[in-house]
């Protein structure tokens, strides 16, 4: 049976990811501060200065070594600090329908970079996808690996933060324009 999440080792070496980050973080940060979920990212989505950087720097080794279709067009991705991550399990598609796009959801992709600002701790943190019959897998989280996942696959992040405190990832979010 084909799962519909894939793991991809060493997309990106540390010091790319560390070099990945620091334009990230030269850009505006936004703020989260919900009730379920508290976060600071640094972004980049349609018309953002960034968008041309990191389509040329980033989106296009992430499409060729996950085998993206060419027509995958990015909604959002950003650097994100997680200091309490959203418990709840969801679909990562509604951030396609909440801007009403053409076309339909494609994928996700999640390349983890650190736990409390650290490397080293990166291997307490996960990420639980769930496949078509309910079943939770945990990825757990290894520098440059890449998880990607189909955007409308029930996802959600460690229930606790179990010995850390925050954790750091990059997120990227597309779809397929132009397709019903």
């Amino acid at each position: 049976m084909e799962t519909d999440y894939k793991i991809v080792h060493n997309v990106f070496t540390v010091q790319e990811l560390t070099d990945i980050i620091t334009m990230f973080k030269r850009f505006d940060p936004n703020h989260t501060d919900d009730v379920d979920f508290i976060a600071t990212d640094y972004g980049v989505s349609f018309n953002h200065f960034g968008l041309p950087w990191f389509k040329k720097k980033v989106y296009q080794r992430i499409k060729e070594t996950l085998e993206w279709s060419d027509h995958a067009e990015i909604i959002f991705a950003a650097f994100i600090d997680v200091t309490l991550p959203n418990y709840n399990k969801h679909l990562d598609s509604y951030h396609f329908y909440n801007r009403n796009l053409p076309g339909k959801p494609y994928k996700v992709c999640m390349i983890p970079y650190s736990v409390d600002n650290n490397i080293h701790a990166i291997n307490k943190a996960s990420t639980y996808v769930y496949d078509q019959d309910g079943e939770r897998h945990e990825l757990i989280w290894k520098v440059g690996t890449a998880f990607h996942w189909n955007s409308d696959i029930t996802v959600h992040h460690s229930s606790k933060m179990v010995g850390y405190d925050s954790k750091q990832y990059l997120l990227v979010q597309t779809y397929l324009p132009g397709c019903q």
